[in-house]
Formats: C-alpha cells, sequence, structure tokens
C-alpha cells in the first residue's frame, strides 16, 4: 500500500480519522493512535478522549446498580408459566412443560441474584 500524499512511498500506518494511508513522512501520533499530519489530529484526540471516558477500569468510578429488573423479570415470567401450567389447562390436567419452564426461569432468577450480588461484592473490594 502506498502512501495517499506520497504516491512513491509505501505507507506504514492508516489514520484513524480518515482512514487514509500515511508514509512516516505523514504521520502524526496523538497517543496511541496515528493521524495526518496538521489534518486529522484533533479529530483523533477527541476519539481517543471519547473512548477513555467510554471505558471504564475496574473498579474506577461508581459500581453499577444492582440489576434487579432482571431478576425481577426472570422471576415473573418462571411464576407466569408455572400459573399458566398449572391452571390454564386445568380441563386437561398439569402441563408439564410449562411447569418445568416456570421452575427453570425462577432458578435461572435466583442464579442471577446471587452472581449479581457476588460481582457488587467483587467490585466494591476492587476498589479498597
Amino acid at each position: 500500500m502506498k502512501c495517499f500524499i506520497h504516491r512513491n512511498s509505501d505507507a506504514v500506518a492508516v489514520c484513524r480519522s480518515c482512514g487514509r494511508a500515511l508514509c512516516p513522512d505523514c504521520i502524526a501520533e496523538v497517543g496511541l493512535a496515528c493521524a495526518c499530519k496538521n489534518r486529522c489530529e484533533s479529530d483523533v484526540a477527541r476519539f481517543n478522549a471519547m473512548l477513555t471516558r467510554g471505558r471504564p477500569g475496574l473498579g474506577t468510578g461508581p459500581t453499577p446498580p444492582f440489576d434487579y429488573f432482571r431478576v425481577i423479570f426472570l422471576m415473573v415470567l418462571g411464576q407466569a408459566f408455572i400459573w399458566f401450567g398449572l391452571y390454564f389447562f386445568a380441563d386437561r390436567g398439569v402441563n408439564w412443560f410449562f411447569v418445568v419452564m416456570g421452575a427453570l426461569f425462577v432458578l435461572f432468577g435466583i442464579s442471577q441474584y446471587y452472581l449479581n450480588k457476588k460481582m457488587r461484592s467483587f467490585l466494591v473490594n476492587q476498589k479498597e
């Protein structure tokens, strides 16, 4: 691949902003990224800053909230399946498929509760 500006030079990098191939004379290093010299440096610097702000480090920043919504959803869904299996087909007997699926949803909800609790304590311990 050849440089976008110097057609006779081999490219050694690609600009993170515009995607042009760059030779050693055209490269501006911005952090760990490469940019077009005097052209895309500010764009790449803003992009790097945005990535740095959006990348939470382990144990830095606020801990993620306890994911109660997923646990509550799984438990309610499981109970609905169990109710559906036991009472909806009352004239034909118990529909064991729905009862088993409901029990699996409830068990999965319980496991998610304990997993979230364990993850929260892990993150709190990492901050210390």
